[in-house]
């Protein structure tokens, strides 16, 4: 009788379930698990939102603050309206687990180019779609050594964006994309004949930031660069670096 008296959930001597008391302290405990899950899905993924920022997430990690201060709301007043109750509490599930989505596109699946569009598209819809025009719209049926690295950054503005894309392919591919740079404003020819080991310029800097290996660098005989004509800051090139001969296509956006 004593242990009886002593429980939290009986709230006199007589030993009487305290119903109110009781649902009360549900409400604080559900109260507590929502605050704390908001808190985790805000901090967390810190790492995520710096380094793999884009609209999209932001968008919905709102959604997803919106509807866990809509539900605790719900909670507190209309506990026992169950379908809003549950319905306001897996909306708000759907949007915290959604929102890591294009983070985890950007970051993932570099050398899957099967998720090529899903990339691209993150990338060109979260991030920045200045450089759009740089992409393939699909990638050829002949694509070997395929890298396709995107990163967002919500503290670098948008010409500071990157995005490399990296795969080798035919000479009829090569003929074509070389075609388009040709007879497109968006592009200009850069003169490698001038080029020589050692020495900087334009294409020195896009081989760097494209990581491109010194055999490939140094074979300007057969390399054709055409970058962007639109504005790109001065150390990061944006365009794409053609090789007939070894089929290679680096695209820098």
């Amino acid at each position: 009788m004593k242990e009886t008296m002593n429980d939290p959930y009986f709230t006199d001597g007589q030993g009487e379930y305290d119903e109110a008391e009781d649902e009360e302290r549900k409400k604080k405990r559900w109260k507590n698990i929502n605050m704390t899950i908001l808190i985790l899905h805000l901090t967390i993924p810190v790492f995520w939102v710096l380094m793999f920022y884009s609209e999209i997430t932001a968008a919905l990690v709102g959604c997803t603050a919106l509807f866990c201060i809509v539900f605790r709301e719900i909670n507190v007043r209309c506990r026992k309206c169950k379908i809003v109750w549950n319905l306001t509490r897996g909306i708000m599930i759907f949007f915290a687990a959604i929102s890591y989505i294009p983070a985890f596109f950007l970051m993932m699946f570099d050398n899957t180019p099967a998720m090529y569009r899903l990339k691209k598209a993150a990338f060109i819809n979260g991030v920045t779609d200045m450089y759009s025009y740089l992409f393939p719209e699909e990638l050829p049926e002949v694509c070997e050594d395929y890298c396709f690295d995107t990163v967002g950054h919500i503290l670098i503005p948008e010409g500071a964006s990157v995005s490399r894309l990296f795969f080798y392919t035919d000479t009829e591919t090569i003929d074509e994309y070389r075609e388009r740079c040709e007879d497109s404003d968006e592009y200009k020819k850069i003169d490698l004949s001038e080029w020589r080991e050692g020495s900087g310029g334009t294409y020195s800097r896009f081989c760097s930031i494209m990581w491109l290996k010194e055999d490939i660098k140094n074979d300007t005989e057969n390399n054709e660069l055409y970058v962007t004509t639109q504005w790109y800051p001065d150390n990061t090139p944006r365009g794409i670096l053609l090789n007939r001969k070894s089929g290679m296509v680096a695209i820098f956006a």
